[in-house]
């Protein structure tokens, strides 16, 4: 029951953080275009705010990336990460589109929206990757120095130094 609870507290986290993500960068085009945002759909109250019934979409989006993305480790299982990034950029751009047209997030025969889109999408995407790639290499320097620490440390028996 614990692993159950585990499980699906680990899928709230996701969705939760792909939630933030979507509404953070929502609001960050609409802070960067201002008044001129007030369109139908997610920023119709351009200025004032996100409509819940946005941020209810944001949150299905939220919930469907989480599932997507899951479905996506399972099947790939055996392939670079990086394709495995690739892969998800891919649909994830693609389940975007998707929203933006259902739910008509701004007008669909607006060219300029669809470029501003685009270069927002691609510009909090690469944010995204800085900021993972800076991550994991603070955390793989940290987990060399306890390593280091440890192998300094240690005392008798064999280490075998052939990885470095």
């Amino acid at each position: 029951m614990d692993k159950e609870k585990n499980v699906f507290g680990k899928y709230v986290e996701k969705i939760l953080t792909n939630f933030a993500i979507s509404l953070i960068a929502v609001s960050l085009v609409g802070w960067v275009v201002g008044e001129e945002a007030r369109v139908e759909g997610i920023m119709s109250l351009a200025g004032v705010g996100i409509p819940y019934t946005g941020m209810l979409q944001l949150l299905l989006f939220s919930v469907l990336m989480t599932i997507v993305s899951q479905l996506l480790v399972r099947l790939t299982k055996k392939i670079l990460l990086l394709w495995y990034i690739v892969l998800q950029l891919i649909t994830t751009y693609i389940m975007t589109i998707v929203f933006i047209i259902v739910f008509r997030w701004f007008p669909i025969e607006l060219g300029e929206a669809w470029i501003a889109f685009t270069i927002a999408f691609f510009i909090i995407t690469g944010v995204l990757a800085m900021t993972m790639f800076i991550a994991t290499k603070l955390e793989d320097r940290k987990y060399q120095k306890q390593l280091s620490e440890y192998k300094a440390s240690y005392r008798g028996g064999d280490i075998d130094d052939s990885n470095e």
